[in-house]
């Protein structure tokens, strides 16, 4: 998987809970909601610092919409509240991975007739 899989911490760097999250559906944002007061866009590219940040105040969840161009967020007291995503234009490549990998688990990717090479970034190993 890429990026590999990694714990997430209750509490980061500046010890608030995270109350929520969500990726998006072409796999390169995560929308975070924590206790700071803070709705956070992560790219996955680059995960030092947020994409874009807005606050809201009693955050609950979120959730992508389905074409993945914003962000729905509820509220303890009832509200939702849709933030704009930050977009990126996928490579074709990437994009042609996606594809592939939405019917086809890894397991299956090595009976395939293509390159080694090929397989790997199936697999997400290179």
């Amino acid at each position: 998987m890429y990026p590999p899989p990694s714990f997430l911490m209750m509490g980061g760097a500046n010890d608030y809970w995270l109350r929520a999250l969500s990726f998006s559906h072409d796999g390169c944002h995560v929308g975070t909601l924590c206790d700071d007061k803070y709705v956070r866009f992560w790219s996955i590219y680059n995960e030092e610092v947020p994409v874009k940040k807005a606050q809201l105040v009693n955050a609950l969840c979120c959730n992508y919409s389905p074409d993945g161009c914003c962000l729905a967020t509820g509220t303890r007291d009832g509200n939702v509240v849709f933030y704009m995503a930050p977009m990126r234009v996928q490579q074709l490549q990437h994009l042609c991975r996606l594809s592939v990998r939405r019917v086809l688990p890894s397991t299956k990717v090595d009976a395939l007739p293509i390159p080694q090479k090929i397989k790997g970034y199936l697999k997400y190993e290179n």
